[in-house]
């Protein structure tokens, strides 16, 4: 039996906390020293942070705390009710009007 699709599960009114876990494949390194090439990825949580820091404040979620790791992640994150700390108004977040807007504010893009 398939699991529910997330809009199902997340329920927008209620506050929830979820916890995400994002994995490297094919024995990439995410940070720290790769084993195999002997390359340093330590630089890379800078920038981790200032996305999640940054994506945030444009979807309304509050990042309770992240971990990164040499192969994965893991990142803890409020979601519901009316508005975040950050004071910004929830929903979803539909067109390319928004895109843009990350494209143009974003240091990644």
């Amino acid at each position: 039996m398939p699991r529910k699709p997330r809009y199902e599960v997340a329920d927008p009114a209620e506050v929830q906390v979820f916890h995400l876990i994002q994995r490297c494949v094919r024995r990439a390194y995410l940070c720290g020293q790769d084993r195999f090439s002997g390359q340093s990825f330590k630089h890379r949580r800078g920038w981790i942070r200032d996305r999640l820091e940054f994506l945030a404040s444009i979807f309304g979620i509050d990042c309770l705390t992240y971990t990164v790791l040499s192969t994965h992640m893991h990142i803890v994150l409020m979601y519901g009710g009316k508005y975040c700390t950050t004071g910004k108004p929830r929903g979803p977040v539909y067109g390319t009007v928004l895109g843009r807007k990350i494209q143009a504010a974003s240091s990644f893009g």
